[in-house]
């Protein structure tokens, strides 16, 4: 919780920069099952105005269910605002495999095939090495295995996540670079 703080709480405040916060296997709503127990904490908004709002809803929740790792991509997917020009990048963030039957890896690759995310980095926290394997499938992978080293793995990826896009043009003549 003291990683995903700070992490949150060091988010610059540009306007162009839009987060949201779902959590999966922290609520158990007694209305839902544990393997639909995926919730959208925090809808997409401005940095700056939904940063309070993800620290508290950070600090309030408890690891106490299933982890539907298939089933939040697929939802996570309807989360983005259809906004022109947008990268959607998912962080995923989980202490354990897919629990519930799904297949995350699938769903990972037909959203990415589909356009739906344009990056999908994902880090996994104390993980065996046999779940690791299980989920390395789902995007650019970051094993993590005490608070030092999932602090510097979620400070790499959101520094992957939100720094500009940039392109890089080659020019060739005759096969010679004439950059």
């Amino acid at each position: 919780k003291s990683v995903m703080q700070k992490l949150i709480s060091d988010l610059p405040d540009d306007p162009n920069l839009y987060v949201a916060l779902r959590i999966y296997g922290a609520e158990l709503d007694p209305t839902r099952s544990a393997c639909d127990d995926s919730v959208l904490a925090q809808p997409f908004a401005p940095a700056r105005e939904a940063k309070s709002n993800m620290i508290a809803r950070v600090n309030s929740m408890e690891a106490r269910g299933m982890t539907p790792i298939a089933r939040s991509l697929e939802l996570a997917a309807a989360d983005f605002p259809n906004r022109q020009g947008a990268r959607n990048i998912v962080i995923l963030v989980t202490d354990g495999e897919e629990s519930c039957g799904g297949d995350p890896c699938a769903v990972s690759a037909r959203l990415q095939a589909q356009g739906v995310f344009l990056e999908l980095y994902f880090v996994g926290f104390a993980l065996t090495e046999k779940q690791a394997k299980l989920v390395e499938c789902i995007g650019q992978f970051y094993q993590a295995s005490d608070t030092d080293s999932l602090t510097r793995a979620l400070s790499t990826v959101v520094q992957q996540a939100i720094k500009p896009a940039t392109i890089e043009v080659r020019a060739l003549a005759a096969g010679a670079d004439v950059t």
